[in-house]
């Protein structure tokens, strides 16, 4: 005891000599011995193995020189004896052809008993993750009607649908119908037909317009005008929505997943394990399992059986494939554009460490050994580079966000239904009303209340009269010019002959028929003659 002590204390004195911050292990195991046993087989990114020189190399050999570096042993790797199956697993060690092996925490958790073995520290905790394919979401021509689903695109038409019957309800029951169509068209079509036909394909064209935000009908009496507050609201909300939801869908990541995305979608899908003696501990969370096939045996390559459940994952036999995160890591890397590791799904953690004999030197070696490796996990700048040199940590594919923009149901939009509907209904019940108890109310042209419809209206029938006008002065300048052309000729003549023909005429006339009219009937259309033209007729 005295001498463990006295050893103690000049392993501190050496660190403060060093400068060098160390564990209270450091050196402290000179001169002792320990062989380690490892499989002779190559399982990346655990450990690889030499077959040609009989060594070692990756992570778990790296740790165990750090170990042996810091508490200053001999330490020797041996390849481990009737390794293969799990039933055989500890029997090497167990008959003492080494002092002590790798040891991971899913074969105890699964494979009892440990025959009476001593257990180290931890120096590695891994979890058993898994890993779904990917592959790039290619937009189509017709991408820009993916932020709905299908039950929300045909209930917005039927609203459409719904507007149009409605604007011909409105044509219908007010006392002055404005026309949807081409006046022009209504007042020349040749039957009924047609002009019905007009009307709906202009009520049509009226609500689509309304709807994509090119609206330009009039609603001129104030139970549609109800009407179109319902729609307005509605297509504000719709729009709004399609427009960021749209949005979403055109700036998302481009990359689908092809597999559960959740624990809980775990228990609905296929899972595979590259090890059937592990299928027990994954019956209760995953709805069925694949392993290799039993032609297999445990000694099999481990990188074929590592490919196993990738390559299912390819074709689509399996949804998901369960394993380490660090193996699963350490692949993913290096096929970034195929698979990739689903954060939500982690479970079964696997404590990676040494295996003891129970004996009094490993005893006593167990707990220096125990602090170095404490030491190592916290301080130690080389096992942190081994973490990212073999497990990859830190490191990340170059891919975009897996995350999905969820589509718009129409369950998630019923309120904006409901109030276009009760709006609705206001309206109608207003416009039915106002049809029943109100029939000589409608709007005019000359007052505060006038629309733009009733103002161009009034601007048309202005501009009527205003050409008919025009072109009674037009004839009227014709008459003079052809009087101008028969000044100088004598009333034998035909003109004047014409001119007192017209004269007679007019003289037989009643008093209220001729009056104003000297030279009307030169054309029907002029009503009124200038004094002008008149006291030229007179010279």
């Amino acid at each position: 005891m005295n001498t463990m002590l006295l050893h103690t204390v000049l392993v501190l004195m050496m660190q403060l000599s060093d400068a060098v911050i160390h564990s209270y292990a450091h050196r402290a195991l000179i001169g002792y011995n320990l062989t380690v046993g490892i499989e002779a087989v190559t399982a990346r990114p655990w450990y690889t193995y030499d077959p040609d020189t009989k060594t070692w190399g990756g992570f778990v050999p790296e740790t165990l020189d750090i170990i042996a570096e810091e508490t200053g042993m001999n330490l020797t790797v041996v390849p481990l004896r009737d390794g293969h199956t799990f039933d055989t697993f500890f029997r090497g060690l167990q008959e003492g052809a080494y002092d002590s092996q790798i040891y991971s925490s899913e074969m105890d958790y699964f494979f009892q008993p440990k025959f009476g073995l001593t257990l180290s520290q931890v120096f590695y905790q891994a979890y058993t993750t898994g890993v779904v394919r990917t592959t790039k979401d290619e937009k189509g021509i017709f991408a820009f009607v993916d932020p709905f689903k299908t039950d929300l695109w045909l209930a917005t038409i039927g609203v459409v649908v719904l507007c149009s019957v409605m604007l011909l309800i409105f044509d219908h029951l007010a006392t002055h119908p404005s026309t949807y169509g081409s006046e022009t068209l209504n007042k020349e079509a040749p039957s009924k037909m047609l002009k019905s036909l007009s009307d709906v394909g202009g009520a049509f064209y009226h609500s689509w317009a309304m709807l994509l935000g090119g609206e330009d009908y009039q609603f001129l009496t104030w139970p549609s005008r109800v009407f179109r507050i319902a729609m307005l609201f509605f297509i504000v909300i719709l729009t709004s929505t399609y427009t960021a939801n749209l949005a979403s869908f055109f700036t998302k990541s481009g990359v689908v997943l092809h597999g559960p995305a959740s624990m809980s979608d775990l228990k609905q899908s296929v899972g595979c394990i590259k090890m059937p003696d592990y299928t027990g501990a994954f019956a209760s969370v995953v709805g069925n399992l694949k392993t290799p096939p039993a032609s297999w045996s445990v000694d099999y390559d481990y990188a074929a059986r590592t490919q196993y459940c990738p390559d299912l994952l390819k074709i689509g036999e399996a949804d998901i494939w369960l394993d380490s995160d660090v193996e699963q890591q350490n692949y993913v890397l290096n096929h970034c554009d195929d698979f990739t590791i689903v954060a939500a799904i982690k479970m079964i953690p696997q404590s990676v460490g040494l295996a003891y004999r129970s004996t009094n030197t490993t005893l006593m070696m167990r707990g220096h050994i125990d602090a170095a490796i404490s030491w190592m996990v916290r301080q130690s700048p080389r096992y942190k580079s081994l973490l990212e040199s073999e497990f990859g940590l830190g490191k990340v594919c170059n891919v975009k966000e897996v995350s999905d923009t969820e589509a718009i149901h129409l369950e998630e939009m019923v309120g904006v239904f409901i109030v276009l509907g009760a709006l609705t209904c206001v309206a109608l019940g207003a416009a039915v009303a106002e049809r029943a108890f109100l029939p000589h109310m409608s709007p005019s042209g000359d007052n505060a209340n006038a629309t733009q419809e009733d103002i161009l209206r009034a601007l048309y029938k202005h501009n009527e009269e205003l050409k008919a006008q025009n072109e009674a002065i037009q004839q009227q300048q014709d008459d003079i010019k052809m009087l101008l052309t028969t000044r100088s000729v004598h009333r034998g003549e035909p003109g004047l002959d014409k001119l007192m023909s017209f004269d007679e005429h007019t003289a037989n006339l009643p008093e209220e028929q001729s009056a104003g009219v000297t030279l009307g009937s030169l054309n029907p259309k002029v009503t009124e003659v200038s004094p002008a033209l008149i006291r030229f007729c007179e010279y």
